[in-house]
């Protein structure tokens, strides 16, 4: 129990390195829209549309592979 609090305590002090590292604000246009977003927010919202896209469409069933 106490390994999983540290390790978690250890995750979330690189997140927030992460996050205070990252807070420039970037400008994204698409099609008509255009927006300002803080950096690690654009990063952590790309990354988790990768996972939901990995989940949704796996590599092995679009090839057909086994």
């Amino acid at each position: 129990m106490r390994i999983k609090l540290f390790i978690y305590s250890i995750v979330l002090c690189l997140f927030a390195i992460f996050i205070i590292q990252n807070a420039s604000m970037v400008g994204i246009k698409f099609f008509f829209w255009e927006l300002e977003l803080p950096r690690a927010m654009v990063l952590i919202v790309s990354f988790l549309l990768g996972v939901l896209f990995w989940a949704l469409f796996p590599l092995k069933k679009i090839l057909g592979k086994d």
